[in-house]
Parts: structure tokens; sequence; C-alpha cells
């Protein structure tokens, strides 16, 4: 069962990846793939993403986690969406710096549907190269259409700067 949880996950990753549609850039960065920027404390990225019936469904085979509200939709034939797939948002900023996470925290404050567009703010509050890594924090907040805070979170890890010889 945890080889085709794995499968399932590894499919959901994939398939979702180039659904999400990210916001601005932030301070001093640029499209541009050859142009390199440097991180600094304080610089903000945003993402956005509407969650689907289908990705709640898959996330909700994937994990294990089919209570109620994530398989039987309401009488607005909506989902509510999983906590811990609402906390892939931010963290899909940090994959794309091959970030290493060493504590991760999440809030949430209000439930998010089906069909819900969301936004998550990310600020950069530690950029610290030290030796073989670069030690890195970022807080969030995401909202609803409303502006409503829905989710917010912290994390704090590394990005290795040296890799080890496999």
């Amino acid at each position: 069962m945890r080889e085709a949880r794995s499968n399932i996950l590894g499919h959901f990753l994939r398939e979702g990846a180039g659904k999400f549609r990210e916001g601005p850039l932030g301070r001093g960065a640029s499209s541009d793939s050859r142009v390199i920027h440097t991180p600094r404390v304080g610089d903000t990225q945003t993402i956005e993403h509407t969650f689907t019936l289908d990705e709640v469904r898959k996330f909700a085979d994937a994990s294990g986690d089919r209570g109620i509200q994530h398989v039987d939709t309401d009488s607005q034939g909506r989902l509510m969406v999983h906590g811990l797939l609402l906390g892939t948002l931010p963290t899909i900023l940090g994959g794309r710096m091959n970030f290493l996470a060493r504590e991760i925290t999440l809030e949430f404050l209000r439930p998010v549907f089906t069909g819900e567009p969301i936004r998550c703010d990310v600020v950069l509050t530690q950029w610290e190269p030290t030796g073989d890594r670069i030690l890195v924090a970022a807080e969030w907040s995401c909202v609803n259409r409303e502006q409503a805070t829905v989710m917010r979170g912290r994390a704090s890890g590394a990005i290795r700067t040296v890799v080890p010889p496999a």
C-alpha cells in the first residue's frame, strides 16, 4: 500500500506541477533565466492556485486522508482542501531553490474549498551563506478572494552550495 501511495503522490505532483501560477518575482528579480538574482531578506514571491475536485481526490488517495469533507461534496458541489495539500503552495517556491526544510510550521485559520482562488505571499526572512550551505528562512500568508487569511506559516532550513559526492 505504501508503494502505491508513493506512486500516486508522484503522479499527482508531476501532473499538478504545471497548474500553479506564479505572481510577481520579487524585488530585483527577472523572468529572464539568464539574469541571476541573489535573494535578499525581504524579497517576496507570490504563488496563486485554485484547487480542483480532481486534485483533492488524488491527494486523498495518495495520503490516505479520506475524511468525509475531502471525498463528499457539499451542497455547492465543493470539497474541502486538505490542510497539507494547501500547505504545498509555499513549498513549491522552496523546491525550486533546492531548499532542504528543517522545520515547517503551518497555521490553518479558515477552510479552503475547491474552486476558491488562493494567493500565498512568501517573504524571505533569512539568507545567510555559511561555508557549504546557505541558511534560509521564510514566512508566508495565504488569502482567499475576500482577502481573508486562510493559512500562515514559516519554514527554516538550508540550501547546499556543495553537493557531497555520490
